[in-house]
């Protein structure tokens, strides 16, 4: 019965227990000329054998593939984020599609836009924010530009007051933790080691991992999408036959978009209330409001917070592009090109 589970059922056929129990009663109880012995065991037999037997983890992985298993049918053990953020400092990056499309100053359309952002996994801060139109190594340098940013000033020149304590974030995370997207894993975005930061790259189809970033997109997206229905918002029936064309209705441009991201992050950050946090009783006994950004103050004072003050054009520098340049008689060759003149910076 084993045999026959290995070979029949436990296989990427998919073929159903009936069908394993008639292959093996085939092969191993019927002569040559394919009479069946008289002596066999029972379907009902074989089906307790199996169900006896049987492990779920062998069942998805042997059927569907060690891919499909991970990503959708792996159980989910530990504590997740509380395994290794047990304070401010651990910042964790992600980028999606927004649902809207927008348009440029002309009216004509431009697309989707992409939304980068920094959160911080103890507190749900989100310590910055890039948005534009394409997702790579340059919106992560605006992602860290952001994130030492004041922002109050961030936010006046787009016509946002805010006090200090509504998002007091100026400081870059030592700890980043990732996906494994190519952006993040490129030789470009590692340099930013070098200021002393430790990027944490998390294994295949872990998205439990850095929660805290997966559940700001859902709730940022969530908070605009009602607000800006008819103006270029997607619905979730847009990829289904016959859907209402989405991308007629877009009337807004990209800066109008991030006003409105701006707005979201400030309510997410200052007044969304965090369920279930581990509250402490020092953070009782000091008053502690159950917010984003005053878990994020009353954290980074505290024993363990690691954060890292940088200078913006001391990070530009570190996240420029690099190459290997050779002098030879007839000057500087950088890719197999001449270069005349090298102005350095003193």
């Amino acid at each position: 019965m084993r045999w026959a589970l290995n070979r029949f059922f436990y296989n990427t056929k998919k073929n159903s227990l009936m069908t394993a129990y008639t292959m093996m009663l085939k092969e191993k109880y019927c002569d040559t000329l394919g009479v069946l012995a008289e002596d066999y065991p029972s379907f009902y037999q074989f089906r307790y054998f199996y169900r006896k037997t049987r492990k779920l983890q062998n069942f998805f992985i042997s059927r569907d593939g060690l891919k499909n298993y991970q990503r959708n049918n792996r159980p989910l053990t530990g504590e997740g984020v509380q395994e290794f953020a047990t304070a401010v400092g651990v910042g964790m990056l992600d980028a999606t599609v927004c649902d809207i499309y927008l348009v440029n100053d002309a009216g004509n359309l431009v697309g989707r836009p992409i939304l980068t952002a920094c959160i911080d996994a103890y507190s749900s801060l989100c310590c910055g924010y890039s948005l534009s139109w394409e997702g790579s190594v340059y919106s992560l340098r605006g992602l860290m530009l952001n994130i030492i940013t004041d922002k109050m000033s961030w936010c006046r020149k787009f016509g946002i007051s805010i006090k200090s304590e509504e998002w007091d974030c100026d400081m870059l995370p030592a700890t980043l933790v990732t996906d494994m997207g190519s952006k993040y894993k490129s030789e470009n975005f590692e340099q930013i080691s070098e200021l002393g930061v430790t990027v944490v790259n998390l294994p295949s189809y872990r998205p439990e991992l850095k929660g805290s970033a997966e559940k700001f997109f859902n709730l940022i997206q969530d908070s605009y999408k009602k607000h800006l229905k008819g103006k270029g918002v997607i619905e979730p029936d847009y990829q289904e036959r016959g859907a209402h064309d989405y991308r007629k209705d877009a009337c807004l441009t990209m800066a109008e978009f991030e006003k409105i991201i701006l707005h979201c992050i400030i309510y997410y950050n200052s007044q969304r209330i965090i369920e279930n946090f581990p509250y402490t009783e020092a953070m009782i006994d000091e008053g502690v409001k159950p917010y984003a950004s005053a878990i994020w103050e009353w954290g980074r004072s505290q024993m363990g917070a690691n954060l890292i003050t940088v200078d913006p054009r001391e990070l530009i520098l570190t996240l420029l592009p690099r190459t290997i340049g050779k002098f030879d008689r007839t000057g500087l060759k950088v890719n197999k090109m001449g270069v005349k003149s090298l102005a350095l910076d003193n």
